[in-house]
C-alpha cells in the first residue's frame, strides 16, 4: 500500500506557471526516490534473513535492518494561484485547466491566505527591484510591493496562531 503525503500550496507571482510545474516535477521526484529506498529497503529482507542466520551461527554481527517502509507518493495541490497579468493567466489556464486569480497580492488580508490553508508558499516575484538589470530601487521600487505585502501577512498570520 503507498503511502500519500499531500501538500496544499499557494503560488504567488505565478505567471504561466513555470514554478507550479518545477514543483509538481519535483514532487514526482521526490516520490520516486522515496519509493525506490523503500523498495531497496523490502528487497534487502532477504539479506536480513541471510545476516541473521550467520548471527546465529556465530559469523558475524550486523546492525538489524530497518523496519520495511510502504511507496511513497508525494503529491502538491495548488489552492490558490495569483498573477495580475492577464495574459499570463490565460496561458496559465491553458497550461493547468485552472485560472488564476487577478487580484493583486498588495490587497490581500491574512484572513484570505488563512481561508486558503495553504502549507506551502510558493513564489517567483520580480526581480527587477533587486538586479543590475533592474533600477535597483529595492523596498522604492513598485514591483516590490506584493513581496512586502506578502512577508507583512506572514507576520500579521504568525502573531495569530
Amino acid at each position: 500500500m503507498t503511502q500519500t503525503v499531500e501538500f496544499r500550496c499557494a503560488e504567488f507571482f505565478s505567471g504561466i506557471g513555470g514554478f507550479r510545474l518545477a514543483l509538481e516535477r519535483a514532487a514526482e521526484l521526490v516520490s520516486l526516490v522515496l519509493s525506490s529506498d523503500s523498495a531497496s529497503t523490502s528487497n534487502s529482507s532477504a539479506a536480513a534473513q541471510k545476516d541473521e542466520k550467520q548471527k546465529e551461527e556465530g559469523e558475524g554481527k550486523k546492525e538489524p535492518e530497518s523496519e520495511t517502509r510502504r511507496p511513497v507518493e508525494v503529491k502538491t495541490t495548488i489552492v490558490a494561484a495569483f498573477d495580475i497579468n492577464v495574459h499570463a493567466n490565460k496561458t496559465y489556464a491553458l497550461n493547468f485547466k485552472e485560472q488564476p486569480r487577478t487580484k493583486s497580492i498588495e490587497n490581500l488580508k491574512s484572513e484570505d491566505l488563512s481561508r486558503l490553508k495553504a502549507e506551502v508558499w510558493v513564489m517567483s516575484p520580480p526581480c527587477q527591484p533587486y538586479t543590475r538589470g533592474g533600477k535597483q530601487r529595492d523596498v522604492e521600487d513598485a514591483r516590490a510591493k506584493g513581496l512586502l505585502r506578502l512577508i507583512e501577512l506572514l507576520g500579521e498570520m504568525k502573531r495569530a496562531s
